[in-house]
């Protein structure tokens, strides 16, 4: 490419051009959901939804329970430990920059 200023390169796109590549992709899968022919599909009396007895009994199932706590606090966990991103990064690039000075100290005889 010659570098002018319109050209259509991919250094020269700016990053939010990518939402047009999103907006088409939707664009794509809509009109082909929206013309497929899907046929009607009637639910067997074992496939229907249970009554309100079946979802009690679930609910006062002990594994039921335990698997939604389990999964509340792994979302938790993992929210809470998203925060640290930053800081641990940060203290760990600060850690490794000292050590690198450190070795460098020593293998120039300063240290």
């Amino acid at each position: 490419m010659d570098g002018r200023a319109g050209s259509h390169h991919a250094a020269n796109l700016p990053w939010v051009s990518i939402y047009w590549v999103f907006t088409l992709a939707v664009a794509i899968v809509l009109a082909v959901a929206a013309t497929a022919r899907i046929p009607r599909i009637d639910p067997t009396e074992k496939e229907r939804v249970g009554s309100w007895e079946s979802h009690l009994a679930l609910v006062r199932m002990p594994v039921v329970w335990l698997y939604f706590t389990s999964i509340f606090l792994y979302v938790g966990l993992e929210q809470g430990l998203s925060n640290w991103d930053v800081p641990v990064s940060a203290h760990v690039s600060q850690v490794r920059s000292s050590d690198d000075r450190r070795a460098a100290c020593r293998g120039s005889g300063a240290a």
